[in-house]
């Protein structure tokens, strides 16, 4: 008769049936990012695991028991354990792990975009004749004798240097411009 009734079992928090430590469990502010990289330029995988429930997980989120057991968990295995009182604890450095990621993506395709007009720049000498010989997207203006070039020259100079440097790949990949 040593187990314990259903009850019993559902009153009890589960990182505590784990053996994780006595409830109340709290986080402690602390949050690792642990990757593993099999070699350079291989994409990072998870590199640590829940102590929960032994799942890789890239984002520690650090608890400490009731009785001062320090453990590390997935976010998901403390919205499964259904505590709101942690739920809410993490809410904010799951907030600010989002914000972070979106905030990098958003620098990478920034600098991408820059890399990418930069290289337009330096590459339109070399198209500039080929851009020339083409009218200009906007019948109105071919109909004025404006030119392709033109058009890449004003997209350059009004924040649209994307727009210009696919007119200047194209060309420079040979493609038919229009």
């Amino acid at each position: 008769m040593n187990s314990l009734s259903d009850k019993q079992a559902s009153s009890i928090h589960r990182f505590e049936l784990a053996g994780l430590g006595k409830a109340p469990f709290q986080f402690t502010g602390k949050v690792t990012e642990t990757v593993f990289v099999a070699c350079p330029g291989a994409t990072p995988k998870s590199g640590s695991s829940c102590d929960y429930c032994g799942t890789g997980i890239r984002y520690e989120f650090w608890l400490r028991s009731a009785d001062q057991k320090e453990f590390k968990v997935g976010c998901d295995c403390i919205h499964k354990a259904g505590d709101r009182g942690l739920i809410k604890q993490i809410a904010a450095a799951e907030r600010k792990l989002r914000d972070a990621k979106n905030q990098a993506a958003k620098a990478r395709r920034e600098a991408k975009k820059e890399s990418r007009i930069a290289s337009a720049k330096s590459n339109l000498p070399s198209v500039r004749g080929a851009l020339a010989s083409r009218p200009h997207p906007s019948s109105y203006f071919a109909n004025q004798g404006r030119s392709l070039l033109d058009y890449v020259l004003w997209c350059f100079d009004n924040r649209a240097g994307e727009k210009a440097a696919v007119y200047i790949e194209r060309a420079m990949a040979g493609e038919t411009l229009s």
